[in-house]
């Protein structure tokens, strides 16, 4: 498509798909194991934690990128995922190659286009959380995570609501980035990581998650064991200003 050339293809059992040297995402080709997220996603994996056990009791979810559609399948009765994606493209492989959207018992809904421009249409405090995870490549969409990004998608999160970002990256530390802007929002930031052995089947993990309440920092802390970090200083990133080179690792 416009946005580059996707690869599916089955080995050692799975079904990968990847964009450029990026994997987003694989499932089993056994279909007794097809149900069980994988790579990033697995379920000891913070998203994985988070979404099954659930202390908040989300009802809805807006989830930017969309990959395979592997975080669908966490979805439950009475839960609404909305999905925010680019590429018209990647939800028809998502639907034609996978089987996540299809197997999912939440209510799923597609969004596609730039998602911060999709969100601005969202009505406010609709969303419990938001899981953004566009960030693992090595070409960034910066635009999504400036603190004028931030502080739009405040207003469409309930008061309790958290901004999750996934934050892996092997060229890219956007830790000290995030804390930065949290800082100028007066949010409270944290951060998760998932080190499992590297397989085909889970992959080590890093997300950050930005929250505005105490009590909800508290919980995620106490709850599901997120820790507070102590990243070198970072100047905010705005729509004004921003500088990929200075987070190179």
């Amino acid at each position: 498509s416009f946005y580059g050339i996707y690869k599916i293809y089955d080995k050692n059992g799975l079904r990968r798909l990847k964009h450029g040297n990026t994997l987003h995402g694989a499932q089993f080709l056994e279909k007794s194991k097809t149900k069980e997220a994988l790579s990033y996603y697995h379920r000891n994996s913070p998203m994985g934690e988070y979404l099954t056990q659930d202390p908040f009791k989300d009802t809805h979810i807006a989830l930017v990128g969309l990959g395979t559609g592997s975080l669908a399948t966490y979805s439950k009765p009475g839960q609404h995922y909305d999905f925010f994606e680019l590429d018209p493209l990647i939800g028809k492989i998502a639907r034609t190659y996978f089987t996540f959207l299809s197997d999912a018992h939440g209510t799923l809904r597609m969004v596609y286009g730039d998602a911060r421009l999709m969100l601005r249409k969202e009505p406010a405090e609709k969303y419990d959380a938001m899981i953004i995870d566009v960030f693992n490549s090595g070409a960034i969409p910066v635009h999504l995570l400036t603190v004028d990004a931030i502080r739009e998608f405040r207003r469409i999160l309930k008061p309790n609501g958290i901004i999750f970002f996934h934050v892996s990256n092997q060229f890219i530390d956007l830790v000290p980035v995030l804390y930065a802007n949290a800082q100028i929002l007066k949010m409270h930031p944290s951060i998760k990581s998932s080190s499992d052995e590297n397989t085909p089947q889970r992959e080590s993990t890093l997300w950050l998650a930005l929250m505005g309440k105490v009590n909800t920092y508290a919980t995620l802390l106490i709850r599901l064991g997120w820790e507070t970090a102590n990243p070198p200083p970072a100047k905010p990133w705005t729509d004004r200003s921003s500088s990929l080179i200075s987070q190179i690792h």
